[in-house]
């Protein structure tokens, strides 16, 4: 049975109005602390591919049978070409937000690659392992000459 005038009960934890004001102050400038923290120590910055050494390395450490030969860095140091000592594979490694995705391709195993006349190389792998893939290669030669070796001349 309910009493008269009685509705619901509300607790309190013995927090003041002001000692509220203060709790989302601290969690205010707490919060933007770390905000800042993580932009001075480079968390929203993408990852980048700083050399053709660093691509060759990444390929080494997830294909250990890849021997590389010679490669291209892209432009935007997002994207790379390596390929193989034997000619017969050519590895593609690819920034991904944080980190790196590699590939090992032979001739004839992309479900497409174009090359444009704006230097771009466009590789579209089979699949849905990875997303098209666009180098910025800088000349219009570069971008003609890989991706004749991707396709093993069918370009």
């Amino acid at each position: 049975m309910m009493r008269s005038g009685a509705g619901p009960r509300s607790f309190s934890f013995g927090a003041t109005p002001m000692m509220t004001l203060y709790i989302l102050i601290g969690s205010a400038v707490a919060i933007s602390t770390l905000v800042l923290l993580n932009m001075w120590l480079g968390g929203w910055s993408p990852a980048t591919i700083g050399s053709l050494e660093v691509a060759i390395a990444r390929l080494r450490d997830d294909h250990v049978v890849f021997t590389p030969g010679d490669g291209i860095l892209s432009s935007d140091s997002l994207s790379a070409l390596v390929a193989s000592n034997t000619g017969d594979t050519i590895g593609v490694v690819v920034v991904r937000g944080a980190g790196f995705v590699t590939r090992l391709v032979t001739p004839g195993s992309l479900k497409a690659v174009d090359a444009r006349d704006d230097g771009s190389l466009v590789l579209t792998f089979r699949g849905d392992t990875i997303r098209p893939v666009t180098l910025l290669l800088g000349s219009p030669h570069e971008a003609y000459a890989w991706a004749e070796r991707l396709t093993g001349g069918d370009q």
